[in-house]
């Protein structure tokens, strides 16, 4: 999958999410996980995604984001919805 560029799952029972789950990153433009019962996103999870636009973790059960999590792809991010 050297062209995969987009990533959404939704209406799942997963609880956690890792940046090992994506082996080669680096073309992925929008990532989302909705509707599931995911609780925090790790540090390193959007690590190697230089092309990285839009991320979306609606109506899960996050109530912090780090700072950490976001950096090196925040100023490139157009939507970030996580409410």
């Amino acid at each position: 999958m050297k062209s995969l560029w987009s990533i959404h799952v939704a209406h799942t029972e997963i609880k956690t999410i890792k940046r090992s789950m994506f082996a080669r990153p680096a073309k992925i433009r929008n990532f989302g996980f909705t509707y599931s019962k995911i609780e925090y996103l790790p540090d390193d999870l959007f690590d190697e995604m230089p092309a990285l636009k839009s991320v979306g973790f609606t109506n899960n059960r996050i109530s912090f984001l780090k700072e950490a999590t976001f950096q090196g792809v925040f100023s490139q991010i157009a939507v970030l919805n996580v409410v």
